[in-house]
């Protein structure tokens, strides 16, 4: 029997996230358009913390692994859903692997094939990630244990965000304010104050000429949105999301009492 190597999973954040925590010690993040019905009041538990996000263009079934034994599954994620999170029940370390019809498994690896393992943490949530290419991730996405509203995003361009903020209003009375975001990599949760705010972001060139994407109400004007204490929500930032007329959207991922 051939025995599959196995590789720690790497833990190198993108400096937007790290600008991220710094900027959110004092401001706050909130989000974007079509706010999904919650799916529960979260209460802290003894147990890690999983949701899911389906990039790539075809539907998958993403499945958690402990020692080659599935703990966890989404099921049916089409491109652009997210599944809220689900406490993981694991007491060792465990793998990411995604289904497709009609192709084979596809494993969390490196480069040169390995798997990578990682070592899930109690107090911690993490998010598995499919990408556009089809390649899966569990990447850690670190919260407080505040009852604040909390709220992480994932840039769904082709190319690095050049500005996100967070206001009432753009570049007005900012509250949160990062720079260079990568492509399909969740920005930790970061806490939201009780107050209407709206996202906007900038592609690369869009800093330059003051031009920007939000998520818009029926109006046109910008969506202002108030978030509940206890909940996590997701925002996918973009241009034109599913082939539809909106940039964004926003879930709430807060896992059921448990």
């Amino acid at each position: 029997m051939t025995k599959r190597l196995l590789r720690k999973a790497p833990y190198d954040k993108p400096k937007a996230v790290i600008l991220l925590r710094r900027v959110l010690v004092t401001g706050c993040l909130t989000a974007l358009i079509l706010i999904v019905p919650a799916c529960g009041v979260f209460t802290a538990g003894q147990k890690p913390l999983v949701f899911a996000v389906n990039l790539s263009p075809q539907p998958v079934d993403i499945q958690i692994t402990e020692d080659g034994h599935t703990v966890a599954q989404f099921q049916s994620l089409g491109t652009n859903d997210v599944h809220p999170m689900i406490p993981i029940n694991v007491t060792r370390e465990v793998s990411l692997r995604v289904l497709s019809p009609g192709q084979p498994p596809v494993l969390w690896t490196d480069q040169s094939g390995l798997s990578y393992t990682l070592k899930l943490s109690n107090r911690d949530t993490y998010a598995a990630v499919v990408d556009p290419q089809g390649h899966p991730a569990l990447m850690t996405v670190h919260r407080d244990n505040s009852p604040l509203p909390k709220l992480s995003f994932i840039n769904v361009t082709t190319g690095t965000l050049a500005e996100v903020e967070v206001a009432p209003d753009f570049n007005k009375n900012i509250k949160a304010y990062l720079q260079n975001v990568p492509p399909n990599q969740p920005a930790e949760f970061a806490p939201l104050p009780s107050r209407p705010l709206a996202v906007f972001w900038q592609t690369a060139g869009q800093n330059f000429t003051g031009d920007y994407f939000s998520i818009q109400n029926a109006q046109g004007h910008p969506l202002l949105t108030t978030f509940e204490n206890n909940h996590f929500y997701l925002a996918l930032l973009g241009n034109n999301l599913n082939s539809q007329e909106k940039h964004g959207i926003i879930q709430d991922i807060t896992p059921a009492s448990y």
